[in-house]
């Protein structure tokens, strides 16, 4: 009996532990073949095809200005400020910025008056909600 019992245990393990095997390497196989997708390489490639989303070029021109690339930044922001008038005043701090740093000083200013009027109403609004 204790001899049938060992026999039936050491069945069991080695055909958890083959089983276990082939699942890792189907792992290893499907890791090898998978490829991973950058969106921003992928909002570029539609963006040349001449498709225009507010989403896309908000998550372009984001990405650019925070990696310093601001003739990049600059070009997206204004195609999302020529789609969306209706943007939250980080965009337009961050458009200000981007025209400073390649030098179109006199937009720059426009966007930033733009950002300190919205940022007082903001500020109003606040005021008043919590009174």
């Amino acid at each position: 009996m204790k001899k049938s019992i060992f026999l039936y245990l050491l069945v069991i393990s080695f055909i958890s532990a083959n089983m276990y095997s082939q699942h890792l390497n189907k792992v290893n196989f499907i890791e090898e073949k998978s490829v991973s997708v950058n969106p921003v390489n992928t909002y570029e490639n539609v963006v040349k095809k001449g498709y225009k989303s507010a989403i896309m070029f908000e998550k372009l021109a984001n990405r650019y200005y925070f990696n310093n690339e601001m003739n990049k930044a600059v070009k997206c922001y204004s195609e999302l400020f020529a789609i969306e008038n209706n943007l939250d005043t980080e965009y337009y701090f961050r458009y200000s910025i981007a025209l400073k740093a390649i030098g179109q000083i006199d937009k720059a200013t426009i966007m930033m008056q733009k950002f300190a009027k919205l940022t007082d109403n903001e500020i109003t609004k606040k005021e008043i909600i919590v009174k």
